[in-house]
């Protein structure tokens, strides 16, 4: 945010000094050219009405010079080498930098400053001499005119202060235009660019992009816009693979629920067949067609529960839960279960209390659909161990055995929907939802699983991290 605000900043400053520079060279211009152009309009109305004419004569003290002095001006008579030779009462030699300060306006005598015409002319011997007639500032003003009746020449003089003003004014306007010309292109083209871009964004098109130069909060405005037409890219994308696997979810499911109705129907045909024959093998095929409902039962509960877990008003009903005693339970649950599948059953959870907030039907279903995992997945006498330790303010479930291992092309994507091995496929009670609802129920508990294969002393384990919070 400090970065962005001294960018801006510095863009302003840049814009400021640009602008001014081009004002002030406008002003030095139109300045300038006034200056030239009034010094010499005074210097000629001065040389017609006041400067007398000394080219050719000997004698300066004849010169009529009552006008002059009636204004408080006189006139010097220098040589080549600016020393005085007119009036000779005091010896007199200026130096170069005095005639400068004279004809600027800036020689000084007893603290009044006076102006200085300088006119070269050769005399009666001609000689070269130079005519330095001077005149008080106060006889010459700093305005548009001199102090003389205010006639022809004097009007003019106005004039090219007014011309002055309104070519300072003229150039004023066109830098104004320009720098707001130039605000405006880099302002409305990125600004056009980016309703253009809106408007295909609001038509369908999610895969436009912006990329232009201009100011940096344009270039961010570009950013935000990349990035949302991606994030809303990405979530077509996503409702379609959603989509796709749905009409997935209806193929695979029947296909999967055929099997074991099918079975039901044989065996009960069987069963009316028997009764009609009077045979003793009743009980036994109404055992198997029981069987059979519960698969299907099972599966369809495992398709409704994800369902519901995709759904977009899916929500969590959690509580404050002892997680050791709550995997304690489940635990003693499913004991006979795997006990029944003859597998054995090792567990290493302490008695130290861990209360975290957790949907205890969701997280008992996640749970025992690893452990079911780990039974039907593996021959007899698997050793299964589940382990519960906390660390770093974190809780780890471990769920491990030294059972079969998982291929290679299964582990990378074992949390999607509807993955099964070779064997599982032939399984009508497995699914392939048992993993995709254990990853979807813990992400919605913002906890993590990880899979290791080996693990430890162990093939491979299923590991639970879950924050304490």
């Amino acid at each position: 945010m400090e970065n962005r605000k001294k960018k801006l900043e510095v863009t302003l400053i840049k814009n400021f000094c640009f602008f001014s520079i081009v004002i002030v060279i406008i002003f030095a211009i139109v300045a300038s050219v006034i200056s030239v152009f009034n010094n010499s309009k005074i210097v000629n109305t001065l040389e017609e009405k006041y400067i007398v004419s000394c080219e050719g004569k000997s004698r300066y003290e004849d010169i009529d010079i009552s006008e002059l002095k009636r204004n408080g001006a006189w006139f010097e008579i220098l040589n080549t080498d600016y020393e005085r030779q007119y009036p000779r009462a005091e010896y007199k030699k200026y130096t170069s930098i005095e005639i400068i300060d004279i004809v600027n306006g800036n020689y000084e005598i007893d603290g009044k400053k006076y102006r200085g015409i300088v006119k070269k002319f050769y005399d009666e011997q001609n000689r070269q001499r130079i005519q330095v007639t001077f005149f008080p500032i106060d006889f010459l003003r700093v305005t548009p005119t001199i102090n003389i009746p205010l006639e022809a020449e004097s009007i003019h003089f106005l004039g090219i202060y007014i011309v002055g003003i309104i070519l300072f004014g003229i150039g004023y306007c066109l830098t104004v235009f320009c720098v707001s010309k130039k605000i405006k292109v880099e302002l409305t083209k990125p600004i056009n660019l980016l309703k253009e871009a809106m408007k295909e964004l609001g038509s369908g098109n999610y895969k436009k992009r912006l990329s232009f130069k201009a100011e940096y909060e344009f270039v961010e405005m570009a950013n935000s816009f990349n990035c949302m037409a991606q994030e809303m890219e990405d979530a077509v994308k996503q409702k379609e693979e959603e989509e796709r696997l749905r009409r997935q979810l209806i193929s695979d499911i029947g296909h999967d629920i055929r099997t074991p109705l099918t079975v039901v129907q044989g065996y009960l045909l069987t069963v009316i067949n028997d009764l009609e024959n009077s045979k003793s093998k009743n009980i036994e095929y109404l055992k198997r067609c029981f069987e059979s409902s519960v698969e299907m039962e099972q599966l369809l509960q495992q398709l409704s529960d994800y369902n519901r877990m995709f759904r977009v008003d899916y929500k969590l009903n959690k509580e404050l839960v002892d997680f050791t005693e709550f995997v304690k339970n489940i635990l003693a649950d499913q004991y006979h279960y795997i006990e029944v599948n003859k597998n054995i059953l090792r567990v290493e959870v302490d008695e130290e209390e861990r209360n975290i907030f957790i949907d205890k039907r969701e997280m008992r279903r996640a749970i025992i659909n690893l452990l079911n995992n780990a039974v039907q997945h593996n021959d007899e006498d698997t050793t299964i161990e589940i382990r519960l330790t906390e660390y770093d303010r974190k809780i780890y479930l471990v769920i491990a055995d030294d059972g079969k291992k998982i291929p290679k092309d299964i582990s990378s994507c074992m949390y999607e929907p509807f993955v099964k091995g070779d064997q599982s496929r032939n399984d009508s009670s497995n699914s392939g939802l048992g993993l995709a609802i254990v990853k979807k129920v813990l992400d919605v508990h913002e906890a993590a699983i990880y899979f290791e294969q080996p693990y430890k002393k162990y093939t491979k384990a299923f590991i639970i991290v879950m924050p304490v919070k």
